[in-house]
């Protein structure tokens, strides 16, 4: 799950210790400044990886951009790796990204604890937490010399998708580094879930768009205010209009004079119905007049819910009584 927060001092110690053990067990040899048998991608897996992970990379890169921009010049380097370890990107100052690339800190080489020990990087890979480590916290002496940041970042399903990371001399070392790298990895996770929702919505609307294109009758949406929101294909041939109808007040369309045969020869075309917007706002209007009112509403746009759809069960006749302030409908039934 993903967390927000600074891990306390002694909580980032004991994950470091443990990540030690697990280093022994694993036979790192601490002393390598370089580890010659690091898994290492081809040109051709990299442009795989890259393209697997393109919308997170996407959304990363520029967050990478942003976190870069706090430190360039003070020595500071950001990368981003996949969730199987594998460094994607890097950004930063020339001297500390060329040094970084000696001990394959770099696109294609991958950063677990069995390839290169501890560092930020597989730590927050095994243990899915922020962490910081600096100087010999690192397993391996490649790390010494440096302090380095790194947050995991979680899909909109909390499952892991990759780690950010950023690197600088240890001399540099800050709590707060630590932090805006967990910001950029919440700012990442957000921007995601927003995609995710947006993708989401189209689709919803490119199968609502097909349902309503598809049938043979006349579908209008109209807003608050009475203006156009959707019309689908059908209600365009009915009202003859080859113009886009979408943001055009309804009493453009049918005329600036909405009177009850005007109304009442729209809605037999159309077939509208009054979709209500809650069942109090139904209970309270959808009522059926006594005696011989007609039904009746006012030419008040702004009292028609939002939604007005076309029905085949029924048609929902309005007409207009001059003044009187909300709609009725007689043929619409209570919600349940």
């Amino acid at each position: 799950m993903p967390m927000y927060n600074i891990p306390e001092p002694e909580t980032i110690r004991r994950e470091i210790e443990a990540s030690h053990e697990r280093c022994k067990q694993y036979g790192i040899n601490p002393e390598e400044t370089c580890n010659p048998r690091q898994k290492r991608l081809t040109s051709e897996e990299l442009a795989e990886r890259l393209e697997v992970n393109r919308e997170f990379l996407e959304i990363a890169s520029t967050q990478m951009e942003e976190l870069y921009q706090f430190v360039a010049g003070a020595g500071f380097a950001v990368n981003i790796a996949d969730r199987d370890g594998y460094i994607l990107h890097d950004l930063g100052d020339k001297p500390i990204v060329d040094e970084l690339t000696l001990g394959n800190c770099c696109p294609g080489y991958r950063w677990t604890e069995k390839d290169v020990g501890t560092s930020v990087i597989s730590l927050a890979l095994a243990r899915e937490i922020p962490v910081q480590i600096n100087d010999d916290e690192h397993f391996c002496r490649r790390g010494y010399g440096h302090t380095c940041s790194a947050s995991p970042v979680f899909d909109p399903d909390n499952q892991l998708i990759g780690v950010i990371a950023m690197s600088g001399n240890a001399d540099q070392v800050h709590p707060h580094t630590l932090g805006m790298v967990i910001t950029a990895a919440h700012a990442i996770e957000n921007q995601l879930r927003i995609q995710k929702t947006s993708q989401e919505l189209r689709l919803h609307n490119n199968y609502m768009n097909a349902i309503l294109d598809s049938i043979d009758s006349g579908v209008m949406a109209i807003d608050e205010k009475g203006m156009i929101n959707k019309i689908n294909n059908q209600g365009r041939r009915i009202l003859e209009w080859r113009d886009n109808l979408e943001g055009k007040p309804l009493a453009e369309i049918i005329g600036g004079q909405i009177d009850i045969d005007a109304m009442t020869a729209l809605i037999s075309k159309i077939r509208l119905k009054i979709s209500t917007r809650s069942t109090r706002w139904a209970n309270k209007h959808c009522q059926k007049p006594s005696g011989k009112v007609p039904f009746t509403a006012t030419r008040h746009f702004r009292h028609l819910p939002a939604l007005i759809r076309a029905t085949s069960m029924r048609i929902c006749r309005l007409v207009w009584r001059p003044g009187h302030p909300s709609p009725v409908c007689g043929m619409c039934p209570r919600p349940t």
